[in-house]
């Protein structure tokens, strides 16, 4: 299973603010990916879109793909208190197939 670090929950673009109903993306440094080869150790990516996202078990899964979550990026951890949201949100939203 790969491993994202310093990673964050985005738009397509990378920002941190998705607007209501567009699809969510994992953006972090990647390490072993054994699907895609062409990914550089530790290069920043962007994930394709999520399908879940389980913190208690600190996994995020995309079509076809399953990570394993390090640290998160401390500009994501500071945007979700100043947006008064946790990561729960982002789970919610998942299992929704929405968010708001």
């Amino acid at each position: 299973m790969p491993l994202i670090e310093n990673w964050q929950i985005c738009d397509a673009s990378g920002s941190f603010t998705p607007e209501p109903g567009e699809p969510l993306f994992l953006r972090g440094a990647v390490f072993g990916h054994p699907n895609r080869p062409w990914i550089i150790e530790g290069e920043p990516c962007i994930t394709t879109r999520l399908s879940s996202l389980d913190e208690a078990a600190k996994t995020a899964q995309t079509k076809n793909t399953l990570y394993q979550l390090g640290a998160q990026d401390q500009g994501f951890i500071d945007h979700l208190k100043q947006a008064g949201h946790k990561l729960a949100h982002y789970e919610e939203a998942l299992r929704k197939g929405t968010h708001d």
